[in-house]
């Protein structure tokens, strides 16, 4: 059996904020979940009157400002049951975005607070945030003010998933996050659907679900699944959804906007295009628990999907567009096909 540090560790930034600590109490947390430990790091940036430091009294002071960072953390844990899982510090100079990237490229997990230091700490998306929701490879939980230690106890996992989905990266995160917290996972599917969707397309949303969870319920048969389909916008669905959930998962793409229709309307992750994200910005500033972040493509678990035949390199190389309609157009025919049977 491999010892718990045999495995990357998952990094969390930590700046000396209450919400860089609420950010280490969720990592700590999630780090005995998965039996792994955690790396505290922390980013000195060279600002203000700083500029005019000499390199050594530079250093002196990153060094000075990283210690007392490191100190109150590790006082913040003392006494906790996961305290012991903080395996290391890093101290690194430069933008804390930057930092982060650079640090966790072999981590499973990035861990920050929804804003780190200033006077606007609550439901603000921090820059450090932004940029790492728009350029980590891996998974990146923002734990909002709102969160607490020990609240998760008996709430849900939150995934929002698009038809199809565009990659299975969300989808095997909160899986498996659900799996390893012995906790029951919504699959939410909240379409803006207009005036002009017919009561067909509607109705088969359930359908369509159903059809792309089947992989995933047979691997992961032992979590409690519960499949919502709403036909509104977005964000507040989730939002929603999220307010007695233990994590909200999204997924992201950098696929440019797509023209709406009658059949594609505006599904619930379509979080993460790059040339704008305001789905993802409004629930990531609105939601009041944790929120997972998985980029696309992102292997969470590679070739997870294999024994079932689906791949991620499946779900790229297929038009989105045409698999929806695709969908839409298989439901059809078996309502149609069962309905011409029964008669």
């Amino acid at each position: 059996m491999p010892r718990p540090d045999s495995k990357p560790a998952i990094v969390v930034g930590v700046d000396g904020s209450d919400n860089g600590l609420r950010a280490l109490d969720w990592a700590v947390d999630e780090a005995a979940r998965r039996g792994v430990r955690v790396r505290m790091v922390h980013a000195y940036q060279r600002t203000g009157v700083r500029h005019h430091l000499s390199p050594q009294a530079n250093m002196s002071q990153m060094y000075d400002e990283g210690r007392e960072v490191f100190t109150a953390a590790r006082a913040h844990l003392a006494g906790g049951r996961n305290a012991g899982r903080v395996v290391g510090t890093a101290l690194y100079e430069g933008p804390a975005s930057e930092v982060l990237i650079d640090a966790s490229n072999r981590s499973p997990l990035c861990v920050v607070g929804r804003r780190g230091r200033g006077r606007l700490a609550s439901r603000v998306l921090g820059s450090t945030s932004t940029t790492l929701v728009a350029e980590s490879a891996i998974p990146l939980v923002v734990v909002p003010p709102e969160w607490v230690p020990g609240q998760d106890q008996g709430r849900h996992v939150l995934v929002g998933v698009d038809i199809p989905p565009h990659d299975i990266g969300p989808l095997d995160f909160a899986f498996a996050a659900a799996r390893q917290a012995s906790a029951p996972l919504v699959v939410l599917c909240a379409w803006d659907l207009g005036a002009s969707a017919s009561r067909e397309v509607r109705s088969a949303l359930g359908d369509v679900l159903g059809e792309i969870l089947a992989p995933w319920r047979a691997r992961f048969a032992d979590v409690d699944v519960t499949v919502v389909v709403e036909h509104t916008h977005p964000a507040p669905a989730l939002v929603a959804h999220a307010e007695h959930a233990r994590l909200l998962v999204l997924g992201t793409s950098t696929r440019p906007p797509r023209p709406r229709s009658s059949l594609t309307g505006r599904p619930a992750s379509h979080f993460g295009d790059r040339q704008g994200g305001a789905v993802a910005r409004a629930v990531l500033c609105d939601a009041a628990v944790p929120v997972a972040v998985v980029p696309a493509p992102c292997a969470v678990a590679p070739g997870a999907l294999g024994q079932d035949g689906v791949t991620q390199e499946g779900f790229r190389r297929t038009d989105p567009l045409a698999q929806r309609a695709g969908y839409f157009a298989r439901i059809s025919l078996s309502r149609s096909t069962n309905a011409s049977e029964s008669s």
